[in-house]
């Protein structure tokens, strides 16, 4: 697939991933792209997925369901993957690039943020 985005990514959660997100997703729509968030996993999502919301609401599309923008929510606000086991479940790869490819069909540009930080 030869789908265009970005990846975000933060040294830890809360530095500002989902805002930077917000504001290139606007970017995008402004100049008449349609572009798709996709958060792959969502930690600390009880009761709703809040990144996924804000996401979802700077498109402007009613159309995108949560589900596709961050298709793994979990409630505990942990590692993904100890959120995941948890709840006896695992996250994989070949099951976050399939959401991601089911995410890309809905717009022109996948705008991808990362759960937590790469530290």
């Amino acid at each position: 697939m030869n789908q265009r985005g970005i990846f975000l990514a933060g040294t830890d959660t809360a530095v500002g991933k989902t805002t930077v997100a917000t504001a290139l997703i606007r970017l995008l729509y402004d100049c008449g792209h349609r572009p798709v968030p996709h958060k792959p996993v969502e930690t600390g999502a009880a009761p709703l997925p809040t990144d996924a919301i804000r996401l979802r609401a700077a498109t402007n599309r009613d159309d995108l369901p949560l589900s596709v923008v961050s298709p793994i929510s979990l409630p505990d606000p942990i590692a993904p993957a100890a959120a995941a086991s948890a709840l006896g479940t695992t996250i994989t790869l070949p099951g976050l690039l399939a959401s991601a490819n089911r995410a890309a069909l809905y717009g022109t540009h996948l705008i991808v943020e990362s759960s937590g930080g790469l530290l």
